[in-house]
């Protein structure tokens, strides 16, 4: 199994139909027929049904499609986010646990203009519940501001 054959798999799933998803792969047909045998080999279970022309996803298909899309989604993410990072650009996830997210944004804006030439952009979740924005943050955050300094354990983020 490789990266190409779990691209395939995604494609064909979407189409349904080989010839179609060779053309958008940019593939022959047979290989794109062998790609997938040879996955299902692999894996042990049949990923498509035949329905005439098309294919159909098994019970086993639309559970690894699931699976599989979103590796492929993160895969993607990480090698555009280190693109990104490689030319000092990228995205931050900002997590305020303000009274008044207003006061401190001149934090951010400060920031900002230093970096202007950059593609930074900054995203910022909606105000909540303390556990809310501590589980934000421990899942995007790479930046939290706290205004009543209250201490979030470095464990925590």
């Amino acid at each position: 199994m490789n990266l190409y054959h779990l691209r395939y798999f995604s494609t064909l799933a979407h189409i349904e139909h080989y010839t179609k998803a060779a053309d958008i792969l940019a593939i022959t047909q047979p290989s794109l027929s062998y790609a997938i045998s040879t996955l299902e080999e692999e894996l042990g279970v049949k990923l498509f049904e035949k329905n005439g022309r098309n294919v159909t996803l098994t019970k086993y298909g639309k559970v690894f499609l699931n699976d599989v899309e979103e590796i492929l989604n993160r895969l993607d993410s990480s090698v555009n986010s280190l693109k990104l990072a490689g030319k000092g650009e990228g995205c931050i996830d900002v997590v305020f646990m303000l009274q008044s997210e207003i006061e401190d944004a001149d934090i951010i804006e400060e920031w900002l203009t230093t970096r202007r030439k950059q593609k930074v952009h900054i995203r910022v979740p909606k105000k909540g519940t303390k556990e809310k924005l501590v589980e934000l943050a421990l899942e995007n955050a790479r930046m939290v501001l706290s205004k009543d300094r209250e201490r979030i354990k470095r464990e925590e983020i």
